[in-house]
């Protein structure tokens, strides 16, 4: 992880430390794969000390079969449960209420919008019928 901002990793992530919530998963525009962000909580290793939060940002592509870790930062000094986009900014809360914007961090651009690709099926239309009908 880096330690607060993005760019190369300059120490793992603690062995102790464990993810704080689901990852979100989100699909590429292109419909190659989708990109995984994780959030993970390293508890303090003496008593009185202060933990760190962590965020890890992964690109999953479904025609290798790869998953590349494209970002790790540090975050805060406690436990941080969910991030979430916002127009095309990536934001968490602290425990005070107080908004951080990290998307400088995660060399990342996130827009709205579907993904449609000569991969995707039922001919790029976001939902396809695959129940039946019923009859009285």
């Amino acid at each position: 992880m880096a330690g607060g901002g993005g760019g190369t990793c300059n120490e793992p992530l603690p062995a102790h430390a464990r993810p704080t919530s689901t990852p979100l998963a989100i699909l590429k525009g292109d419909g190659t794969g989708f990109v995984v962000m994780s959030l993970w909580y390293a508890p303090p290793l003496q008593i009185c000390g202060t933990g760190r939060s962590n965020l890890a940002l992964h690109e999953i592509n479904i025609n290798s079969y790869q998953a590349v870790q494209r970002a790790g930062i540090g975050l805060i000094a406690e436990p941080v449960t969910s991030a979430v986009i916002v127009g095309e900014k990536v934001v968490y809360t602290d425990s005070q209420g107080k908004v951080h914007d990290v998307t400088s961090q995660l060399n990342q651009t996130f827009v709205a919008g579907g993904a449609i690709s000569d991969v995707t099926r039922n001919g790029g239309l976001r939902f396809q019928q695959t129940g039946w009908t019923e009859v009285p």
